[in-house]
């Protein structure tokens, strides 16, 4: 794994015309990291090696990890509390979420219908017979609505409404959106809504949201928003809905896991055994291997998180370990 710092400096190197030289100077300078008190409740585990891969120094435990005792921890370097975080490296990562990705929504037109089909295409009921509630009913229409208007005004980026109005717009969406992400409370986040898992209505909530914000030129909220999508409903998020952006922030911090799946199936594929083994072996590890990507996501959503907030130490870095072998 690479802690914020060192990506940023990656992303000031690969996007010269992205990041300033005072930015790249601060956020390559290497300081312990702090004791964890995220509120992440997914398995993290302490690493003690490294595989080099290209120029990215990937830090993984290589001893097996038993399949139900996975304990959260941190690696032993965090343990120290961290400086206060900087203003300049916090602008570059917000500017990477909210410019790059949520920026795209707002100024290409393929983009955003390509989005809004997606959420669109997914609030359809799923219950045949009839049984969602009134308010049920109410939470997809509201959801409808909200993208619809955001969509509006998005398209109005020229100005021909009214400012008055186009503030109104924007809190009614805020109001609305915010009934829909309010799905994720302990109590509600794994039921459903019309057949439709709330982890999911959620995700396409705070994406929105993200856009509300950005519109108005909140970025650091706004990236707030992007990442809790990844932490409501990480597999959804990083297959379905944002996949591009998953891939460019969150894959580079979990190569480790997708080398040693390739590594596994090319075991299984060579082994001896028959062909039933091997499916019910390919089976238990894709479902290991997708279900450590989802940890790790929601980890480093929680951390990038934590990098946002206002007056806070620096996070400590999570570390995901490898699997046991099926």
């Amino acid at each position: 794994m690479i802690s914020l710092r060192e990506f940023l400096t990656q992303e000031g190197f690969n996007q010269k015309n992205k990041l300033s030289m005072e930015t790249k100077e601060i956020i390559s300078t290497s300081i312990p990291l702090p004791s964890s008190n995220s509120h992440d409740q997914k398995n993290i585990d302490c690493s003690n090696q490294k595989l080099e891969k290209g120029s990215l120094t990937l830090s993984f435990d290589c001893s097996a990890s038993k399949k139900s005792n996975l304990k959260p921890l941190v690696s032993p370097d965090s343990r120290s509390e961290g400086p206060p975080m900087d203003a300049v490296a916090i602008r570059a990562l917000t500017s990477i979420i909210s410019d790059d990705y949520i920026g795209r929504y707002i100024k290409d037109d393929f983009f955003r219908k390509t989005i809004f089909e997606k959420c669109n295409s997914y609030l359809v009921r799923r219950r045949k017979n009839g049984s969602e509630s009134d308010k049920e009913n109410e939470i997809l229409v509201n959801m409808k609505l909200s993208m619809k208007n955001i969509d509006k005004l998005v398209d109005d980026q020229k100005g021909t409404t009214k400012k008055d109005l186009r503030i109104k717009c924007l809190k009614n969406s805020i109001d609305l959106l915010t009934i829909i992400v309010s799905l994720n409370s302990n109590r509600l986040q794994d039921a459903t809504t019309c057949g439709i898992p709330n982890s999911h209505l959620c995700a396409c909530g705070e994406l929105y949201m993200a856009i509300v914000y950005k519109l108005q030129n909140n970025n650091r909220v706004c990236a707030r928003h992007l990442m809790q999508v990844f932490y409501d409903a990480p597999f959804f998020a990083r297959t379905y809905l944002v996949p591009e952006f998953w891939e460019h922030l969150f894959l580079p911090q979990l190569l480790h896991l997708r080398i040693w799946y390739t590594e596994e199936v090319e075991t299984i594929s060579d082994s001896n055994e028959s062909d039933g083994e091997k499916e019910k072996k390919m089976k238990y590890l894709r479902r290991v291997y997708n279900d450590k990507l989802d940890i790790g996501t929601v980890m480093f959503a929680v951390y990038y998180k934590q990098w946002l907030k206002v007056g806070t130490k620096e996070p400590p870095l999570p570390v995901v370990s490898l699997p046991s072998r099926p």
